[in-house]
């Protein structure tokens, strides 16, 4: 049985839904929210089954990458959303539906890339950032993000002119990685900036362990990456703005 079948069952989840009821501790047997308790059963159940199966259409249709696939196929969006455990899976989703959402997409891509913004080298990279969430905010033009993701992508490919034989090294590939995290957030790739910004962290944690642990270190990390750009998502692409499937 899944992780999220099981929360379903434990209370932790609406049984209908899957929405997140907010007890401090699960009942231990199925619950449902306030709104799926007001409409009729059989009309709920009708409705969850067709939602499950537009996801499930939608992914394959779209060619979502295999894991993401098996984790998502029985889910409806609303679910998908709120237990998705990666940053990136979410964003790559909501650029298919919602592909004409540009600022909402940049500005969550410039919050995932800002959480490795402590290991860009380049002033370049952090004025990208800046420059994602800015545009997102509605505070700059399209033209000022273009001309920030030209000059964040030139400091992100200045390191392969650097010296290409450094890139074997954590800590540069951490530096090289969070570089390309900053382009992505100001460019048209909707997921890459959560995706790269994971990956940052497996780098800086190897560069950072004993050589004993560095490497179920950095996967540790990558994990808790992942994470954080997805709780990113929950909070900048609620449910409510995303178009329907």
């Amino acid at each position: 049985m899944g992780e999220i079948a099981e929360m379903m069952l434990d209370g932790t989840l609406c049984q209908c839904c899957g929405v997140y009821l907010g007890n401090e501790e699960p009942s231990g047997f199925p619950e449902t929210c306030e709104d799926c308790a007001s409409e009729d059963s059989l009309t709920l159940k009708r409705k969850i089954m067709t939602n499950n199966k537009k996801l499930k259409n939608f992914l394959k249709e779209h060619n979502a990458c295999e894991d993401g696939y098996i984790f998502a196929k029985d889910l409806t969006l609303k679910q998908f959303l709120d237990t998705c455990p990666r940053g990136d899976w979410i964003l790559w989703l909501f650029t298919k539906i919602n592909p004409e959402s540009l600022k909402e997409l940049t500005l969550v891509k410039g919050h995932c890339a800002n959480t490795v913004r402590h290991l860009m080298k380049d002033d370049r990279s952090v004025k990208a950032v800046d420059a994602a969430i800015k545009f997102g905010e509605g505070k700059i033009s399209k033209k000022e993000l273009d001309n920030a993701y030209a000059a964040a992508y030139a400091a992100a490919y200045a390191y392969t002119d650097a010296d290409a034989h450094a890139y074997a090294y954590p800590p540069a590939a951490a530096a090289r990685c969070a570089a390309a995290a900053a382009a992505s957030a100001a460019h048209a790739y909707a997921y890459a900036a959560a995706y790269t910004a994971a990956h940052v962290a497996h780098a800086a944690d190897y560069a950072t362990a004993s050589a004993a642990r560095c490497a179920a270190a950095a996967d540790y990390a990558k994990v808790q990456y992942q994470e954080k750009t997805a709780n990113i998502c929950r909070k900048y692409l609620p449910i409510k703005i995303w178009n329907n499937i």
